[in-house]
C-alpha cells in the first residue's frame, strides 16, 4: 500500500468513527420508564388505575428532556357527569355515565425531567388528551344529584313536583290572605277616616260654639270695661271739679310736711290745681293734666304695679332759690310730675325726683265726700293719710 493509499484509508476511518461518535451523542436519554410511572400514578385521580406506559424522550437541551407519554388508565368505578339540571324546590341534578367501571381509556401527557449525573427530577406530569373524557365518581355529587332513569331519580323528580304543588297552593293561599287583609285594612282605614271627619266636625262645632261664647265674652267684658271707665271717668271728673279741696302730708324720707291740693279749673278733662302748704306762701305751685292727655287715658304701669290715672306736671314758677333749702322746697320749685290716683277719702300718689328720691304724697277731701265714698279702689296702696301730730317740728 502505497503512501498516500494509506493516508486516504485512515481520512475515511476517522470519517465513520466521528459520524459513529456523533450519533451516540445525538441519542436521547430519558429517566427510567418506573421513575415516570410511579410520577404519573401519583398525578392521577384516585378513582383511576394505570395499566400502562409509552415513553417517546425529547431533548430540550444538555441535561433536560420533554417526555411525552401514552398511559393506558382504567376507571376503578362507574364515572359520571351532569345530564341536566331540574330547577325545583328541591333543585334535582340527573348525571348519566361517561365512563364504565373497567373501561380502558388512553390518556396523552408529557412530564418534564431534568438530569444531575445520574439522578433525573420530574416536574408533576401534564395531560394534554383524554381528561375530559373521565367524568367524576358518584360521591364527587351533592346528595340532590341521581342518575338518570334510576328510581331514586323518578322519586327525586317526583318529589319536586308535589313540593312544586305544594308551593303553588300556599302561594294562591298567600295571595288570598294578604288580599283579604288589603280588603280589611282599607276598610279600616275608611272607618278611621270617617271617625276622623267626625271627629274634626264635632271639633269643630265646638270651636265654633268657644269662639261665640269667647266673643261673647268678649264683649261683655268691653262693655263692663267701658262701663267701669266711664263711671271711674265720671268719679274722677267729680273728685277733680273746681273748687274741691284735699289736705293731707307730703313726705319724703323721714321729713314730713302738709300738703293741700285745690283743684281750680276742668275743661275737657284738663285740669288744673294749686298745691300748697298750709301757712307757707313761697310753698304754692300750680299743677295741670298734660293737654291731650285725657283722665283714664293715661294707664301707665308703674315699676311696682301701680297705675296713675292723674298725671299732672307743674306750670311756671317763681325764683325758687330760696326755696332749695327746704327739704319741700324741690317739690314746689322744680318741675316734677304730680301722680295721684283716687282713695275711699281722698287722694295719694308721689312725685318723683329725675336724680333719684320721690315725696309721698296722701291727702283726704275736706268736705262732703263724693260719689265714691265706700267704693274700694284697685290701685290703692296702703293704710290711709294720718295728719302730721302738731308737736312734729317742720324744716324751714
Amino acid at each position: 500500500m502505497t503512501t498516500q493509499t494509506h493516508h486516504i484509508v485512515c481520512s475515511i476511518l476517522c470519517v465513520v468513527a466521528f459520524a459513529l461518535t456523533g450519533c451516540s451523542k445525538n441519542t436521547p436519554q430519558a429517566p427510567p420508564k418506573d421513575q415516570v410511572q410511579d410520577a404519573l400514578r401519583a398525578s392521577l385521580p384516585p378513582f383511576l388505575s394505570l395499566d400502562s406506559i409509552e415513553l417517546e424522550p425529547v431533548p430540550t437541551g444538555p441535561e433536560a428532556v420533554k417526555v411525552n407519554f401514552k398511559a393506558i388508565v382504567t376507571p376503578k368505578e362507574d364515572l359520571y357527569q351532569v345530564e341536566r339540571e331540574v330547577e325545583g324546590t328541591p333543585t334535582v341534578t340527573l348525571l348519566t355515565v361517561v365512563q364504565a367501571a373497567g373501561t380502558k381509556v388512553s390518556l396523552y401527557g408529557s412530564v418534564e425531567a431534568h438530569r444531575t449525573m445520574d439522578q433525573w427530577t420530574l416536574e408533576s406530569p401534564q395531560i394534554q388528551v383524554g381528561r375530559e373524557q373521565f367524568g367524576a365518581p358518584r360521591g364527587a355529587f351533592d346528595a340532590q344529584s341521581y342518575v338518570t332513569g334510576t328510581n331514586e331519580a323518578n322519586a327525586a323528580l317526583k318529589q319536586q313536583a308535589a313540593n312544586a304543588e305544594l308551593q303553588e297552593r300556599a302561594r294562591k293561599a298567600g295571595l288570598e290572605q294578604r288580599e283579604r287583609e288589603r280588603k280589611a285594612l282599607l276598610e279600616q282605614q275608611a272607618r278611621e277616616e270617617q271617625t276622623r271627619k267626625e271627629r274634626e266636625e264635632q271639633a269643630r262645632i265646638a270651636l265654633e260654639e268657644q269662639r261665640k261664647k269667647e266673643e261673647e265674652q268678649r264683649k261683655r267684658e268691653d262693655e263692663q270695661r267701658q262701663q267701669e271707665e266711664a263711671a271711674a271717668r265720671q268719679e274722677l271728673i267729680l273728685a277733680t271739679r273746681p273748687g274741691t279741696r284735699y289736705s293731707g302730708t307730703i313726705t319724703y324720707g323721714d321729713e314730713r310736711s302738709r300738703l293741700r291740693l285745690v283743684f281750680t279749673e276742668q275743661k275737657d278733662f284738663v285740669i288744673y290745681a294749686e298745691a300748697s302748704e298750709p301757712g307757707n306762701t313761697k310753698h304754692k305751685r300750680i299743677f295741670a293734666q298734660v293737654l291731650g292727655e285725657e283722665l283714664l287715658f293715661n294707664q301707665i304701669r308703674e315699676r311696682d304695679g301701680s297705675i296713675y290715672p292723674i298725671v299732672m306736671r307743674p306750670l311756671g314758677g317763681e325764683n325758687t332759690g330760696l326755696w332749695l333749702a327746704s327739704t319741700f322746697g324741690g317739690f314746689y320749685g322744680h318741675t316734677y310730675p304730680l301722680k295721684l290716683r283716687l282713695t275711699d277719702t281722698g287722694l295719694e300718689g308721689e312725685s318723683e325726683k329725675p336724680a333719684g328720691g320721690k315725696y309721698t304724697i296722701r291727702l283726704q277731701r275736706e268736705g262732703k265726700i263724693g260719689p265714691h265714698e265706700g267704693k274700694k279702689s284697685t290701685t290703692t296702696k296702703g293704710d290711709a293719710p294720718s295728719p302730721i301730730p302738731p308737736d312734729r317740728p317742720r324744716r324751714p
